[in-house]
């Protein structure tokens, strides 16, 4: 009788490349909005003055600033599960790289939002709807980046406190339901749901940790 086939473990490698090309991607999406800002030529100031044409581009403005804060929230939060993420394996691999694809996506999200959102309600909702769909889909791999990084101590750093990962955790899972909220709020009012981008932001780019921290007891 044969001895039942054990599964082969993943072979484990170190997370230094992967960072570095997760950062790059970071980067090049980055760069991406920046393109996105329209500089007007001679001929379209024809008959208004470069202040009034550069006004009327605001949407861009607040695209391109609420987009780049977005990035950088991602980012800041891809380095900080890195710092406890030491080895990674083909899977996360993968993982990782859908969370890169849907980044390099908001660059086009943005460029609709600017375009559209001081137009009719109906373009405006359109925009503001594949903005956030971007920014929620998103937040599926990247919590699938954690969850599969975290969950095997043979990945992560020496030493990594059991607490902090749950606590991590915990503040992730929330994004996709937030963001998903949020888009929601565009059927009702555009610029409702896009506040509510605004207070995400404010709320993600506060380093997670923050969420693991010792609970202050109460003296007795």
């Amino acid at each position: 009788m044969k001895a039942p086939r054990k599964n082969p473990q993943p072979e484990l490698f170190a997370t230094e490349r992967l960072v570095a090309y997760s950062d790059a991607l970071f980067g090049f999406a980055a760069t991406l909005l920046v393109l996105g800002l329209r500089i007007p030529t001679t001929q379209e100031l024809a008959g208004t003055s470069l202040p009034a044409f550069l006004a009327g581009l605001w949407p861009a403005y607040l695209s391109f600033f609420l987009s780049f804060l977005i990035i950088t929230a991602v980012w800041s939060n891809h380095h900080l599960m890195f710092h406890y993420i030491k080895k990674a394996d083909h899977s996360l691999v993968l993982f990782n790289s859908l969370l890169m694809l849907d980044i390099v996506a908001i660059p086009f999200g943005a460029g609709l939002l600017g375009e559209h959102l001081a137009g009719p309600v109906e373009n405006a909702r359109a925009a503001a709807l594949v903005y956030g769909g971007i920014i929620t889909v998103g937040g599926i791999p990247f919590n699938l980046v954690w969850w599969y990084g975290s969950r095997d101590k043979d990945r992560l750093a020496p030493g990594t406190d059991p607490g902090v990962v749950r606590e991590i955790s915990r503040h992730f899972r929330r994004g996709p339901f937030l963001y998903l909220t949020a888009t929601l709020l565009v059927f009702w009012r555009v610029w409702l749901g896009v506040a509510g981008f605004v207070a995400l932001i404010l709320l993600y780019i506060i380093p997670a940790t923050w969420a693991a921290r010792p609970k202050a007891r109460p003296q007795r």
